[in-house]
């Protein structure tokens, strides 16, 4: 900002906390006072008695066009909001998740009477525990898929124009891959173009049904053999190169 920026693009996911964002709002000026008038606790468990939220008197994103890139699109709240899907991959038991989607209200609660920020319903709130909600109710923010930022920025378009075979990737491929996930972008990608897209991951743990939905013509792991986390890691480029020889050669076997 004190250099000139006039538009910032933020890339969220991978966070540590559930806490709607207001970890990142305190640093900006945000002040999240309990009935007494007292700052609540750090972290989504003291949300339960905000009460008030104070705005800095100068917002300093003044005129800057706050992009967020988040990777899903599940809601702030409810079962497929931010405690319910992220607060397990954090280590809450099904206690603290009811609590930390209750908490998660609260501060919707407080934004939506008292400020008339309505952030509960926009898609990709609840992404990194909420900061994607957060960021636009603290930052003005526009949330945008992230895979549609970078397809934009590597002319994905272009590059699959004429291809025979699309071939994506991910870490682990799941429930999440079909909300905003970069393998469901690149296979739209390829399904509008009519090239059949194929995911590669470290491990599938989804149904094939599932993956068609958003285009994907199959998904396969990279593991050859089972094996351990952390040999899976220490041969995960040499199990790349022979996944996608094997899945070439099979798509030219085919034509």
């Amino acid at each position: 900002v004190n250099i000139g920026s006039r538009k910032i693009i933020l890339t969220i996911g991978g966070s540590a906390t559930v806490d709607g964002g207001t970890g990142f709002a305190r640093a900006l000026g945000y002040q999240f006072l309990d009935s007494q008038g007292h700052e609540v606790p750090e972290g989504g468990h003291g949300l339960l008695d905000v009460a008030r939220i104070v705005f800095p008197d100068q917002k300093p994103w003044h005129d800057i066009d706050v992009v967020v890139a988040c990777d899903v699109d599940y809601p702030l709240l409810g079962t497929t909001g931010a405690a319910h899907v992220f607060g397990p991959q954090k280590g809450a038991d099904p206690e603290m998740v009811e609590t930390l989607d209750r908490a998660l209200g609260c501060l919707h609660n407080v934004l939506s009477e008292q400020h008339g920020i309505d952030m509960a319903t926009i898609p990709g709130a609840g992404a990194a525990g909420g900061l994607g909600g957060g960021l636009t109710a603290f930052c003005d923010a526009r949330l945008l898929p992230g895979v549609d930022i970078v397809m934009d920025m590597v002319d994905l378009r272009e590059a699959v124009d004429g291809a025979d075979l699309v071939i994506t990737g991910e870490g682990r491929t799941d429930s999440q891959t079909a909300h905003g996930k970069v393998c469901t972008g690149v296979a739209r990608e390829a399904r509008q173009a009519g090239i059949p897209c194929i995911v590669l991951s470290g491990a599938v743990s989804s149904s094939l049904l599932a993956f068609k939905e958003v285009g994907i013509s199959a998904a396969f792991s990279i593991s050859p053999r089972p094996q351990t986390l952390e040999e899976a890691y220490a041969d995960a480029e040499n199990q790349i190169v022979e996944a996608t020889a094997n899945i070439v050669a099979l798509f030219q076997a085919g034509r």
